[in-house]
């Protein structure tokens, strides 16, 4: 069953700001203020992105490469693309082999919100290929893997961690304020995934250079307790990805992989 959401096309995040008070017959009122409003880019079908990932943020040669394809589709309950059902991206992401290991991903989102709906994730090796599912659910998600499955509770800003390069190409801050959002992660160690609690905060501007070109970019920050991504997202049009990179708050000097858009183009249905 999909997770159903109660607001529209624009969300407008209502746990907000208390900051202008008026007086009406005496009595005090608060005018809530949005923090930002969750609006899809304009993302044409078949939006077909290519990245290397690189280990460090000055290296100058990929170790890896990464492909992100997203498509307009009609998702049913199992995350099948049908001719019916919830109008969903579907955001397959594969990335090469490293020591014979392949690694592919596809999470189907709402068109609406980019709220989750199902997920995937897959491991390949010479000896085996595993998968995990994240089917979200009405205030929860079932988390299926081959050791186990189980079900934990999530809220209305509640989203995969697959699907974070989406989410963060459709948030517009109104206010200079962070937003709080669930983000689940289904493949863990031990299995049976998780949630965590994270912050996004808006940190103006900044000229991104990549194999792709030289672009002006939005910077936001995904915050949580063990560390801080970093998002250079693309100032006009469809707000690409141009480069992302995390650093470990434990330690500092400790960086995870850094991804920079090398192309972009349109596939064909």
């Amino acid at each position: 069953m999909f997770r159903r959401t109660p607001y529209f096309i624009l969300l407008l995040i209502t746990a907000i700001s208390c900051e202008r008070l008026q007086t009406l017959s005496g009595i005090k009122r608060v005018t809530l203020q949005p923090i930002v409003k969750i609006t899809p880019p304009p993302i044409v079908d078949g939006e077909f992105n290519t990245y290397g990932i690189y280990p460090s943020i000055t290296a100058t040669r990929p170790e890896r490469i990464k492909t992100v394809l997203i498509r307009r589709v009609l998702a049913s309950p199992s995350g099948s693309a049908t001719g019916s059902g919830v109008q969903a991206f579907r955001i397959t992401a594969v990335t090469s082999e490293i020591n014979s290991a392949a690694e592919s991903t596809v999470v189907y989102v709402s068109r609406e919100d980019l709220s989750p709906l199902i997920s995937f994730h897959t491991l390949r090796t010479p000896e085996e290929t595993t998968g995990v599912i994240a089917r979200y659910q009405e205030a929860s998600v079932e988390i299926i893997s081959p050791e186990t499955t189980r079900s934990f509770p999530t809220g209305a800003l509640t989203f995969d961690v697959y699907e974070l390069d989406l989410l963060t190409r459709a948030i517009n801050f109104v206010q200079p304020k962070p937003l709080h959002i669930l983000v689940v992660v289904p493949n863990t160690t031990p299995a049976g995934g998780m949630s965590v609690l994270a912050r996004v905060v808006h940190c103006g501007t900044d000229t991104i250079t990549t194999p792709a070109g030289t672009f002006d970019c939005y910077k936001l920050n995904l915050k949580t307790p063990d560390s801080t991504t970093t998002f250079w997202l693309e100032k006009i049009g469809a707000r690409r990805l141009i480069q992302r990179q995390t650093i470990f708050t434990h330690k500092p000097d400790s960086t995870g992989p850094v991804i920079k858009l090398l192309s972009s183009t349109k596939l064909s249905p």
